[in-house]
């Protein structure tokens, strides 16, 4: 893991190390980072030192590949390849972590749980697989039955909320589903290559789609022709590539990750008015939204 420091347009790495072990993903806890480890545990770590502070079991033998606070940052969800789990952590008077359990855990998953997504107001919980399957669950109700159960035909990769109501499907066919709840899932749009990644922007006027060959669409729902979310029309407003696969690359520090160009990870300002992108080439790129044009 890296730690960057921010001057002006440039990142700057101010401290790096290496833990051992494959992690997918981090949470920041205060001053700490977590980091899941390739065989179902969560460690702690001092990002300037590079030390363990705290570390837990809290899956069995299972690749951690998402990890995310509860809304009360009182618990940890974490995603495995086949299973889901609601993680409390527990905390003496210092603050100081002395014990982290596993209190819910859904494993009806057929392949890996790929895509996971809260609704806006954090009452229900969507999850998907590659198997095609994309689970309901109602978060006050029962964590361990789903509430419904469509399979869309094709890989999941990535589930967004538009709205209370509604869900974005990325697959990867290339295809988006909607699914409405109470209504049903139909296909949505299409895209070339694979949709590996989707957000909605803060104002929810927005939502970016990612895709396996580094290219990122636009697409509004604040057009009052369209109807909003729930509507079947779509409205794209840009499609651009954001990252180009370089095949002939030397830098081999990555293997062959620095040379391909998917689109793994799309995050909006808190304002709106710039949109990040990470990509497999290992590099984040900051396009400023409406022109889209890319200013760092």
């Amino acid at each position: 893991p890296c730690k960057f420091s921010i001057k002006g347009e440039e990142l700057e790495i101010i401290s790096i190390f290496n833990m051992g072990y494959t992690s997918r993903c981090c949470v920041w806890d205060d001053n700490l980072i977590i980091l899941p480890s390739d065989n179902g545990k969560l460690t702690w770590v001092n990002i300037d030192t590079g030390s363990k502070v705290y570390e837990f079991s809290v899956v069995s033998s299972d690749f951690i590949v998402h990890i995310d606070w509860s809304v009360d940052k009182d618990a940890l969800w974490v995603c495995g390849f086949s299973r889901l789990s609601y993680c409390a952590v527990t905390r003496n008077e210092k603050g100081d972590v002395v014990k982290v359990s596993t209190n819910y855990r859904i494993s009806t998953h057929e392949i890996s749980c790929c895509g996971v997504d809260f609704s806006l107001d954090s009452s229900k919980l969507a999850v998907g697989d590659l198997a095609g399957n994309v689970y309901l669950y109602d978060c006050n109700i029962d964590l361990c039955h789903p509430l419904e159960m469509w399979n869309v035909g094709a890989s999941v990769r990535c589930i967004t909320w538009l709205d209370d109501s509604c869900l974005l499907i990325g697959c990867l066919d290339g295809l988006s589903h909607k699914w409405i709840i109470g209504e049903g899932i139909e296909i949505y749009f299409a895209m070339e290559g694979s949709i590996i990644h989707t957000r909605l922007s803060n104002n929810r006027k927005y939502f970016a789609v990612g895709t396996s060959l580094g290219k990122v669409g636009i697409f509004s729902l604040d057009d009052e022709s369209i109807g909003g979310a729930h509507s079947n029309i779509i409205c794209p407003v840009s499609v651009f590539i954001a990252h180009k696969s370089q095949p002939d690359r030397e830098d081999t520090r990555f293997g062959q990750l620095g040379k391909q160009a998917e689109v793994w990870s799309l995050s909006w300002s808190p304002d709106d008015k710039h949109l990040a992108t990470c990509s497999e080439d290992q590099t984040v790129r900051i396009w400023e939204a409406g022109s889209w044009v890319g200013v760092a």
